[in-house]
């Protein structure tokens, strides 16, 4: 078995601490674009930022404007690749393309955190919004960073060592 990293010795996160008192051990980097980008611009963003599966589109003042889901992006390039068409052609179409579609019809509204955002609220996002991460901006919409799920499930891996009926000690 693969030894676990990260939060070795340390104290799990608790679910009544926020996002800001953690936020060094679960917020990483978030791969943004300006409003004026194209899609090519967005992957590429996506591609240099390797553990967010997101996009986050900012205004002239970085400020959060949308978001583009990994889903999104491989529907489009789905529908590029032509699934019901075959060849290079439809390929080439593609990155074609890219090069110039704006990223504003492929927007959506973001769920969004704050560095005041109780680390039970975000688990509950995670669950209503069938989200893995979220973005983290200050009191002027700019983005922070992105809360990664993945960084928070490994600051909380020690609730998981409880035994059956103990609860797992979320406070």
């Amino acid at each position: 078995m693969a030894e676990s990293t990260g939060n070795l010795g340390e104290e799990p996160v608790k679910g009544q601490e926020t996002v800001g008192e953690n936020f060094e051990r679960i917020v990483g980097p978030a791969a943004t674009v300006p409003a004026t980008a194209t899609l090519h611009d967005a992957v590429t963003a996506l591609l240099t930022t390797p553990a967010s599966r997101k996009v986050y589109v900012v205004d002239k003042m970085s400020r959060l404007v949308g978001v583009i889901t990994m889903e999104s992006l491989m529907k489009h390039l789905s529908h590029r690749l032509g699934a019901h068409e075959a060849g290079v052609f439809s390929f080439m179409r593609y990155v074609r393309d890219m090069q110039t579609d704006s990223v504003e019809p492929f927007m959506r509204d973001p769920v969004k955190v704050t560095r005041q955002t109780k680390i039970i609220d975000v688990a509950r996002l995670v669950v209503e919004f069938h989200l893995n991460d979220f973005p983290v901006v200050d009191d002027n919409g700019r983005i922070e960073g992105e809360v990664n799920s993945l960084r928070l499930l490994q600051s909380a891996l020690a609730l998981f060592e409880s035994h059956p009926g103990e609860g797992g000690g979320g406070e």
